[in-house]
């Protein structure tokens, strides 16, 4: 226990310094995540019976997880930016709120734009960059152009609600993955930004 208690204190102090990756290990811990990783695969293992032993419940974990992915993004994280997005829109962990969704998607896409002005191909959470074909956490951006798009659809949480504006960032997300040979994706999105003025 003493080991688990002692590498967790040491991440939190890193992830506190602004070391991302601490942050996402963390995140990783405390959503006891199955990892591929052995050393935080065992701490995962070891955190649980530490929590356990210190009547540490799930809810206060996510809680901890969620504050730790939150930090990892506003260090940067492009990747943690994007799964933040989702759990505001999804009310995953969180209280469901559209307009957080909106600025951690836009951040993400923001980020994810000036790494492939980079010539980054694959995206993850702990670097930002990967050639690991297995781990390409960060959704390309035409997703994250979608996901704007319905946001902006219905509105909520403080953000208007702009059929125009949503058509755009669904004409934006086709556009990009017509080039990426997503047809039926491209379609689809097509599809709704013609509907989306249609209503306007």
């Amino acid at each position: 226990m003493g080991d688990a208690w002692s590498g967790i204190y040491h991440l939190r102090r890193a992830a506190l310094g602004g070391v991302q990756i601490a942050a996402l290990q963390l995140w990783r811990i405390h959503s006891q995540m199955r990892l591929n990783c052995p050393a935080i695969a065992a701490l995962v293992l070891a955190s649980n019976t530490l929590f356990t032993k210190m009547r540490i419940g799930d809810e206060t974990r996510l809680e901890l997880a969620v504050a730790y992915l939150t930090l990892a993004a506003r260090s940067g994280n492009a990747a943690a930016a994007a799964k933040l997005g989702t759990k505001y829109q999804m009310g995953d962990n969180v209280t469901k709120n559209m307009k957080e969704a909106f600025s951690w998607y836009e951040y993400a896409l923001k980020k994810t734009d000036e790494l492939a002005k980079n010539g980054a191909q694959k995206l993850d959470l702990d670097s930002g960059v990967t050639t690991d074909e297995e781990a390409p956490d960060l959704p390309p951006s035409y997703q994250l152009r979608a996901h704007l798009g319905e946001i902006l659809e219905v509105g909520g949480n403080g953000l208007k609600s702009s059929l125009v504006l949503a058509a755009n960032r669904y004409d934006e997300a086709a556009k990009e993955a017509a080039a990426a040979g997503k047809d039926k994706m491209a379609a689809k999105w097509k599809e709704k930004a013609d509907e989306l003025r249609n209503r306007h």
